[in-house]
C-alpha cells in the first residue's frame, strides 16, 4: 500500500512563494523572451520563396524562417504572429537576428 504524507505548510508556503515570483518573472517577459525560456529554443527553419511569401502575408505558421534570395538572406521572425523580416548578406548574421545572439 503506497501512503502519501500531506505537505506541511512550510511546504505549501515556500511552493506558493515560488509560484508567485515566477508569475512575477513570466509578466516581464515579451512572449518570445517567455518561449525561449520556458519552450526550449525556437529552431531556424529554410523555407522557399513560395512558402515565406505566404508566412510574411498570413503570418502563419509561428516560428523562425529564412530563405536564400540571391546573394542575400532573409530572415523571418514570425515567433509571436507578427512576420517581422531583415535581409543580410552573411547567413550567421541572419541566424543572430533571428535568435536575438
Amino acid at each position: 500500500m503506497n501512503i502519501k504524507s500531506k505537505p506541511n505548510n512550510l511546504e505549501t508556503s515556500i511552493t506558493i512563494t515560488k509560484a508567485i515570483q515566477l508569475l512575477r518573472d513570466i509578466e516581464d517577459l515579451s512572449p518570445k523572451e517567455f518561449l525561449m525560456r520556458y519552450g526550449g529554443k525556437m529552431k531556424i527553419k529554410k523555407v522557399d520563396s513560395k512558402a515565406a511569401i505566404s508566412i510574411i502575408e498570413k503570418a502563419e505558421p509561428r516560428g523562425l524562417f529564412y530563405y536564400k534570395f540571391g546573394n542575400l538572406y532573409i530572415g523571418i521572425d514570425n515567433s509571436i504572429g507578427y512576420a517581422w523580416t531583415r535581409k543580410f548578406k552573411k547567413h550567421k548574421n541572419c541566424r543572430r537576428w533571428l535568435l536575438r545572439n
